[in-house]
């Protein structure tokens, strides 16, 4: 679903309108604050069993491998060496893939700073779970899953920087200081983590919600309601020259999997629904095994 929302942000031009965080911020706050007033408390349903379960051994691996991953990913990221002054004038955006070549022109520190406001916001929205009495009741297991997913969010995209170490955006931008081209920080740009945790954040709210009501008039809006304010996120990143529009979307497809995933887990009998995911260490590498079962 979020592949509805994000492209037509990502291939588009800057748009012609001030970009100062207090005036975008008046364009996006008010939806947002409307948004999180809409809490899971408002939906009524005759109460069913929870339909989350933890246990020692599948949280210990899950939260294991996510420290695993944390700690791979920062040596990745602790060998990134910054462009000279030399290769920075050498950049061209003939270099830059047909796809994302026309939108390396972005640079705006206002939208960037915006990004990270509505970035904080989105990842505030699970919180509203404890307005809700029966997920209150479950603040536990809610607590630790989301604590799981934000865990795998923010650690995942360090691969990608690490891995790839592609050059920002703004590299490619002549008004833009040289000395914020000259970090290391100016070549984590696969993929986004900012969408990366946005998108998760968002499908992670609308997952649970569902499963708490899944006959709930309000789930639609729900879910339109998360994936645009993450979608908000992932486009401010694009037009504040952080990230090309495929890093973007990458990090949306993973945060909303990781989004996805860590409910699914942790559905009461999910390991007789035909699939379990495990991490797995095996020397220097890291991941998820994937068990299906026929």
């Amino acid at each position: 679903m979020w592949g509805c929302f994000l492209p037509p942000l990502l291939f588009t031009p800057m748009p012609n309108l001030s970009t100062k965080p207090s005036c975008v911020l008046r364009l996006f706050l008010p939806f947002l604050v409307l948004f999180c007033s809409v809490s899971p408390c408002i939906a009524q349903e005759e109460e069913t069993p929870s339909p989350y379960t933890s246990g020692w051994l599948r949280d210990g691996l899950i939260v294991g491998g996510s420290f695993a991953v944390g700690l791979t990913a920062s040596a990745l990221n602790d060998e990134i060496a910054p462009l000279t002054e030399q290769q920075v004038l050498a950049l061209s955006k003939d270099d830059i893939n047909a796809l994302d070549r026309a939108t390396a022109s972005n640079y705006s520190p206002d939208i960037s700073r915006v990004s990270d406001i509505l970035l904080g916001a989105t990842m505030v929205l699970p919180v509203t779970f404890a307005f809700d009495s029966r997920m209150n009741d479950d603040a536990g297991t809610l607590g630790l899953m989301y604590f799981e997913t934000l865990m795998f969010a923010t650690f995942l995209p360090s691969y990608g920087k690490g891995g790839v170490q592609r050059t920002r955006p703004f590299v490619y931008v002549p008004e833009a200081p040289m000395e914020e081209k000259l970090t290391a920080e100016a070549r984590r740009s696969f993929f986004s983590g900012h969408a990366c945790l946005a998108f998760s954040s968002a499908v992670f709210f609308s997952t649970v919600y569902g499963d708490y009501y899944p006959n709930s008039a309000w789930k639609p809006y729900i879910w339109v309601g998360s994936l645009t304010a993450a979608t908000l996120v992932g486009a401010g990143r694009h037009f504040s020259g952080a990230h090309f529009p495929t890093d973007i979307l990458v990090g949306a497809a993973v945060g909303s999997l990781v989004g996805w995933g860590i409910p699914y887990l942790h559905r009461v009998n999910s390991d007789d629904d035909g699939m379990s995911l495990i991490p797995t260490v095996s020397g220097s590498h890291v991941g998820l095994a994937m068990h299906m079962k026929w």
